[in-house]
């Protein structure tokens, strides 16, 4: 859509960010950086609100509403509770111990930050006609702190507003539900999406030529921001993810297809900021591979979901007759279930 800058030029606070239908005429009013269907760039925050609008202004239902007639219908399907996916937090489950919010280590700032800030700054005053990605990173400037993984561990506020794309609540086994429902057939029937309209939205849609250039200049000019180094290719809504990423076998897909019967297609879903994930892992046997954490891990997110795919692809291909993991060791308390 073009429309990727990070946050509106017109939300500076974040009570402007919390209003739901203000952050939605913010949207609407910000103009695109780049003409619709040109260089393909993730749209980190205004993906969500793109699709509030859709809902709202094409098809007459609010996206709120959509969201739980497709969580209901998922939830019938794989024999989950329809409450554990929620667009936002009610007061009474954000009080409660059931929860693990978000969360981020904070610390004083140190003389290596100190010197990113200082050169980003002064790689701001030295460019002369910026790119498309540097000037959304320059547009940024001072309100980093909207999209600051350490503002969605603020319960009382932050999880309480509809942030669509942003936030959502769920549990594992609730999301990879969610996911297979719409993608695999259950029951003797198929998914939510018809296989054809499942093809067509997980076909790239990368500009001839592009190969990910753009998306690696997003990430080279917000890299201090966020973490968007594997968010380089995208069909319809879905973000195309290939084994080559956490290490398994390139190519893609299988000689038998995936889940939509397509030769070569590549995993598909969601990776979040925070190292979350959900991938459909096609093939002969396709299945949905979903990992929520509640800890950002700096530059190195996704780490532990890599570690995770690693193992299913050895146990799916008889390398191993059950999953084994590796990982560094983290001290943890652990008080709630992920949610």
């Amino acid at each position: 859509a073009g429309l990727w800058s990070v946050v509106p030029r017109d939300v500076k606070e974040l009570s402007h960010l919390l209003d739901y239908e203000g952050a939605l005429a913010a949207w609407q009013s910000t103009p695109p950086l780049e003409p619709p269907g040109g260089a393909q760039r993730y749209h980190v925050a205004s993906y969500g609100y793109l699709c509030a609008s859709l809902c709202r202004d094409l098809a007459g239902v609010e996206l709120s509403e959509l969201w739980d007639g497709v969580v209901s219908a998922a939830a019938r399907s794989r024999g989950f509770d329809p409450g554990e996916m929620l667009l936002t937090l009610p007061a009474h489950l954000a009080a409660s111990r059931d929860v693990a919010p978000p969360t981020r280590n904070i610390s004083s700032m140190g003389l290596e930050e100190l010197s990113r800030i200082l050169g980003k700054l002064g790689e701001f005053m030295a460019e002369d006609g910026d790119s498309p990605a540097a000037a959304a990173a320059r547009e940024l400037w001072g309100r980093e702190h909207l999209v600051d993984a350490s503002l969605f561990g603020r319960l009382g506020d932050v999880a309480a507003a509809q942030l669509p794309g942003l936030q959502a609540f769920a549990t594992a086994r609730a999301l990879a539900g969610l996911v297979a429902s719409a993608a695999l057939p259950s029951g003797g029937g198929g998914g939510l999406l018809s296989a054809g309209l499942l093809r067509e939205a997980a076909r790239t849609r990368q500009a001839e030529g592009c190969e990910g250039s753009a998306s690696e200049d997003l990430h080279r000019e917000l890299g201090h921001v966020l973490n968007v180094a594997h968010f380089t290719d995208f069909g319809l809504g879905l973000q195309l993810v290939p084994p080559e990423a956490w290490g398994g076998a390139g190519g893609g897909g299988s000689e038998n297809g995936g889940p939509g019967g397509e030769a070569g297609q590549l995993p598909w879903g969601h990776l979040a900021q925070n190292g979350s994930g959900v991938l459909v892992l096609p093939g002969p046997r396709p299945m949905v591979v979903s990992l929520l954490v509640n800890m950002a891990d700096g530059q190195d997110a996704h780490h532990i979901f890599w570690s995770v795919l690693r193992a299913v692809d050895a146990t799916a291909s008889g390398a191993a007759s059950r999953p084994s993991f590796s990982f560094p060791t983290i001290r943890l308390r652990v008080r709630a279930r992920a949610r």
